[in-house]
């Protein structure tokens, strides 16, 4: 049982913004294979919303983590 009190706001966020941005640049690429630059677009403008978006969860999850004093989790 390992217990996490806090986690760094901003590495967290980027961490996850990755992850998604590698599935929103693939979908943008295959929109602009069937040229609809529209959507591709709209693709790519989801990655800094979703940054904000991850940034705020984090910053959620800290607060919540110091309000009851860490979360445990169970690793393996």
């Amino acid at each position: 049982m390992k217990e996490l009190k806090k986690i760094d706001t901003v590495s967290f966020a980027m961490v996850l913004t990755m992850m998604q941005a590698i599935f929103f640049v693939i979908l943008a690429g295959v929109s602009a294979l069937t040229y609809d630059m529209t959507s591709a677009l709209a693709y790519l403008m989801m990655i800094p919303i979703m940054f904000i978006a991850n940034l705020f969860s984090a910053i959620l999850y800290n607060f919540v983590a110091k309000r009851i004093g860490g979360i445990k989790i169970e690793l393996g």
